[in-house]
């Protein structure tokens, strides 16, 4: 059975740790990645397996349980605002992901691993700002190359990633 909330989340609702506002927003994440993603977070098989062994199935089987949960647990405390911020930023990585790796050759997704791999080994003779565009770079990808994120992004989110986009430029 699939929930619009996952089951893993039911204890912090009931806790008061997630208000109505976030339950939302957790809700509206859970679709738009479960929409542009072409791929699961665990295949049926691997289900089937966990199930066997354990007599239940895993809460967390696709991409938009994962982003959820891991959202949740991690931002449950944080004000509502924080919480908006992380959430938006993730919609625009994963659509900025999309924007970037989309069409590219596997040359690309190359030279962005070894271009990391290259800060990540030396660290000590780069700048931060060069590491963390890397490091940033390489999560985008795996982002895209993970869930292989389709463009079914609606209008109304075109809309947003390029305001967004463009805010940031300012």
């Amino acid at each position: 059975m699939e929930f619009i909330l996952n089951e893993e989340l039911i204890t912090m609702v009931n806790n008061g740790s997630l208000n109505m506002s976030k339950i939302h927003c957790l809700i509206s994440v859970k679709e738009f990645i479960d929409r542009i993603s072409t791929s699961k977070y665990l295949e049926d098989h691997i289900i089937e397996k966990i199930e066997q062994k354990y007599n239940t199935r895993p809460a967390v089987t696709s991409w938009g349980d994962y982003f959820q949960t891991e959202l949740a647990y991690d931002l449950q405390f944080k004000s509502d605002e924080d919480f908006y911020k992380a959430v938006d930023t993730v919609k625009y990585d994963i659509m900025s992901s999309y924007e970037i790796f989309a069409n590219k050759n596997d040359f690309f997704f190359e030279w962005v691993e070894n271009n990391y791999n290259e800060m990540e080994s030396g660290r000590d003779n780069v700048s931060e700002e060069e590491y963390e565009e890397a490091f940033h770079l390489n999560i985008l990808k795996d982002y895209y190359s993970s869930m292989k994120i389709t463009d079914k992004f609606t209008k109304e989110e075109r809309c947003w990633y390029n305001n967004f986009k463009d805010a940031k430029a300012v």
